[in-house]
C-alpha cells in the first residue's frame, strides 16, 4: 500500500531489477528485521533526478509519516579514496552540513569533481525531510576505513545519525 502512495510521483518508476549489484539495501536488512522483525519495506533508490523531484519526495515522507509510523533509512558512503587526514577534514565539512541541515552546500564538491557521498540525493531528501519535520540531526559515529585498517592512503568515511525532535 504504501509503495502505490509514492506512484504519485512522475519520476518514481517501479522495477525490482534496479537493486541488482546494489548493496545499499541488503547491507541495512539485517539489523532492520534484528530490530524490527515483522516489518515492511519500501526500497527507494536514486537514480538521476532533479532537485525539485527532492522536494516531492520529502512532501510525500511528510504525508505518509503523518498517517502511519515509518523509519527512513539512508544508506551511503561518504568521501573515497582520500587519504585518512583528507577524509577527516572533507567528511568533517559534510557532517556539518548534515548536522545544520545545509542540503545546497552538501552539492560542494570535493576536490574539483569528487562528491562527498554517493547518496547525495538521498542524504538531501532526508534532510530536506527533518526541515519539513521540524526535527533535528545528532550525529552518532563518524569512522573511516582508516580507523580499522592499517591502510590510511585511500579510505571511505562512513557516518551514523539520526533524526529526533525535542519533546516540548
Amino acid at each position: 500500500k504504501t509503495t502505490k502512495e509514492f506512484s504519485s510521483l512522475n519520476f518514481v518508476n517501479f522495477n525490482k531489477s534496479f537493486f541488482d549489484g546494489e548493496h545499499c539495501l541488503e547491507v541495512q536488512l539485517p539489523f532492520i528485521i534484528r530490530t524490527l522483525n515483522n516489518v515492511k519495506i519500501v526500497p527507494i533508490l536514486f537514480g538521476r533526478v532533479f532537485v525539485e523531484d527532492l522536494e516531492k519526495l520529502a512532501d510525500k515522507l511528510v504525508e505518509i509519516s503523518n498517517s502511519k509510523k515509518i523509519l527512513i533509512v539512508v544508506s551511503t558512503d561518504l568521501s573515497h579514496y582520500l587519504t585518512y587526514e583528507e577524509a577527516n577534514k572533507f567528511d568533517g565539512e559534510t557532517i556539518e552540513f548534515i548536522k545544520n541541515k545545509d542540503e545546497n552546500s552538501i552539492l560542494t564538491p570535493i576536490k574539483e569533481k569528487d562528491l562527498r557521498a554517493c547518496g547525495l540525493f538521498p542524504v538531501m531528501t532526508f534532510i530536506k525531510y527533518c526541515k519539513k519535520k521540524n526535527a533535528d540531526i545528532k550525529v552518532l559515529k563518524y569512522l573511516n576505513s582508516g580507523d580499522t585498517s592499517s591502510n590510511k592512503n585511500r579510505v571511505v568515511g562512513y557516518l551514523s545519525a539520526v533524526m529526533y525532535k525535542k519533546i516540548e
